[in-house]
């Protein structure tokens, strides 16, 4: 049996946990998630917990969320807050999974970030308990916009020391690390050593989800579609100088008002607010640029099989060791992708290595200009890129499949070695779990 600690926030991130609990039954693991109550999400997709198997068990344990429950006039106490939002369901989630670990028998406990407190958690049950533990950083500890955010505070250093004792003894206690991407894991390698320890476990999609899925609707006109979904960081995944070089284009009459349309689906306060509206009012481009309501995750399916060009946004060096797990729903559409990343980053090698579109740095316009004008004039010639091939790789079924061979290795073990995600051998455990 393994223990789930899922991450309580809501997003597409958070569907790697969701199948991996899904999928593992599959291949003889029994799950149980801990996990926080309803109440502290911000955005709820109940289509989504549907997809879990009756056998799988979810035990929440109690939490609050400061800025949600103890604001008064916009003010609360956050003083752990520098750890995640979620901290304050650390002795609630040790309580109840130190319940769990006396009622149940299991073989090992799993946990997720970028909520540091599931490993903080899951680093106290394995202590007390003896078991293995398998601590997947989906997203960094604490990433170049977290030291940002946290370096003009009161306290910073003493929050960077925090941190940076708390990152080292999670590394230290768990009997291994997943890493989500290639430059994550040689970070991690390259600050606290143990090779063998640290393996890729790449984020995907999953093939059921576009089961039955039939490409949404398309408005009439011929213009190209520029799809983005999902929420949107201004400080990471900024669009303005995406819009701000199709700006140019119409001022220089490269391109027509009815040539492009940019949507951005469900794109959360980051655009959906008084000031960007603002700031789209005072230019051209702004005829051009829808902001809509979130969709659920079908509808947003939907909507990206009928798009002609996909937006990924993942702007900042800040971020080049991650990529947006929609990336990979993105490559399964087969439809071509338009990336804002740096050339150095882990999604612009993503998108490069499947030869599934363009990859425009946002701090070169002409790059920018130039991507646009490629995809519109291949888009009139009904000749956009689109290349599959490589998909496969990121099946979730897939990945859980290896997620299970790890864990069967840690569990029953005393050696690691990699292990890829294509790999189709039998998984099943070498004895019964109970």
């Amino acid at each position: 049996m393994v223990a789930f600690h899922f991450p309580p926030e809501g997003g597409s991130g958070t569907q790697r946990t969701l199948k991996f609990a899904r999928y593992l039954p599959r291949f003889g693991w029994d799950v149980e998630v801990l996990t926080v109550r309803l109440e502290v999400y911000d955005v709820l997709d109940y289509s989504l917990l549907k997809e879990l198997p009756a056998s799988v068990q979810v035990h929440r344990a109690w939490c609050i969320d400061p800025a949600k429950h103890l604001s008064i006039r916009g003010r609360h106490p956050g003083f752990f807050n520098f750890l995640d939002r979620y901290a304050y369901w650390f002795p609630a989630g040790l309580w109840r999974g130190l319940r769990l670990l006396r009622q149940r028998h299991f073989d090992v406990i799993y946990s997720t970030s970028p909520t540091r407190t599931a490993h903080l958690i899951a680093g106290a049950l394995s202590y007390f308990s003896r078991l293995p533990w398998v601590c997947d950083f989906r997203d960094p500890w604490l990433d170049g916009d977290g030291r940002e955010a946290i370096a003009p505070m009161r306290g910073a250093r003493l929050y960077f020391k925090i941190l940076t004792v708390l990152e080292r003894s999670v590394v230290r206690m768990a009997r291994c690390i997943i890493a989500n991407t290639q430059p994550s894991l040689e970070d991690l390698v390259s600050r606290f050593g143990q090779p063998d320890k640290v393996l890729l476990l790449p984020n995907g999609f999953d093939e059921e989800d576009f089961t039955g899925i039939a490409p949404a609707p398309r408005a009439a006109g011929c213009e190209l579609t520029l799809l983005h979904t999902g929420e949107v960081y201004p400080k990471l995944r900024d669009p303005r100088p995406l819009l701000e070089a199709v700006e140019m284009l119409l001022r220089e009459n490269a391109i027509g008002p009815r040539d492009l349309r940019v949507r951005f689906v469900g794109p959360g306060a980051g655009l959906d607010c008084d000031e960007f509206r603002a700031w789209l009012a005072d230019r051209a481009v702004g005829k051009l640029v829808s902001i809509e309501p979130r969709l659920s995750h079908r509808e947003c399916i939907a909507q990206t099989l009928s798009a002609d060009l996909l937006l990924l946004l993942q702007c900042s060096p800040l971020a080049n060791g991650q990529i947006p797990a929609k990336a990979f729903e993105y490559l399964r559409t087969g439809r071509p992708i338009l990336a804002l990343a740096p050339p150095d980053s882990a999604t612009a090698r993503l998108v490069h290595s499947c030869n599934a579109g363009w990859v425009a740095d946002v701090r070169d316009p002409k790059m920018l200009r130039d991507c646009v004008l490629q995809a519109l004039a291949r888009h009139k010639t009904d000749a956009l890129p689109s290349d599959f091939s490589r998909g496969r790789d990121f099946e979730r079924s897939n990945l859980a499949r290896a997620l299970g061979k790890i864990l069967e290795r840690v569990a029953f073990s005393s050696a690691l070695s990699p292990v890829g995600a294509g790999e189709t051998s039998d998984l099943s455990a070498g004895r019964d779990r109970q």
